[in-house]
């Protein structure tokens, strides 16, 4: 095994950055929807009502005039539009779960054809790792994951046996008792990855 000199800044800024998405999708979805959506509702209307020049609220019943509701009625598909839009965002936890489970589906019927070559194997396993999926004890003996990039990633006791992970970026992977017995490791960049306990028996 020897580690890849070529630079892999941009991929770990990368899954850096999505860890931040992550980080604010999980806050979002804390919220309670209802106060996310009145809050939004409220800071629209508020705003409509801002830049009317003709229209003065000095107390709460001043939001009960005429001219105001109607403005408030006036933007009233805004405010659904907005609503909806919400909703969608809260909605994408069970989308990223369906996701993740077409996923498991292709990488498992990969592993259950024994293909080596498996285009949307390899992109599956790629998008699991940037959701921040665990892809512990991954069965994937014989697959061909040239180049594939999983910057720290968690792979312990993955059974990549005879796999091709020529220039693969494991920069940081946890690879602890995985098996890598007859692995191709050229040019892959281990640099950092945790490889306690694993089975990196020859040829590599």
């Amino acid at each position: 095994m020897r580690e890849s000199s070529y630079p892999m800044k941009s991929q770990l800024m990368r899954w850096n950055s999505l860890k931040w998405v992550r980080w604010l999708e999980w806050l979002a979805q804390r919220t309670p929807t209802w106060f996310t959506v009145l809050v939004s509702v409220l800071c629209l209307a508020a705003i409509a009502l801002w830049v009317q020049e003709d229209i003065i609220i000095h107390s709460p019943f001043d939001l009960l005039q005429r001219d105001v509701l109607k403005i408030v009625f006036e933007n009233a598909e805004s405010f659904a539009i907005v609503a909806a839009v919400i909703l969608y965002f809260k909605s994408a936890p069970d989308r990223k779960a369906q996701k993740h489970y077409n996923a498991w589906q292709i990488i498992d019927a990969a592993a259950a054809a024994k293909l080596s070559t498996s285009y949307a194997r390899f992109q599956a396993l790629q998008d699991l790792h940037q959701d921040g999926v665990p892809l512990r004890a991954l069965e994937s003996p014989g697959a061909n994951l040239n180049r594939i990039q999983l910057p720290e990633a968690n792979l312990a006791e993955a059974n990549l046996q005879g796999a091709d992970l020529r220039e693969a970026c494991l920069q940081r992977a946890t690879l602890s008792k995985a098996v890598l017995r007859g692995a191709n490791l050229q040019n892959a960049n281990l640099r950092g990855a945790d490889l306690q306990g694993a089975d990196c028996k020859a040829p590599i």
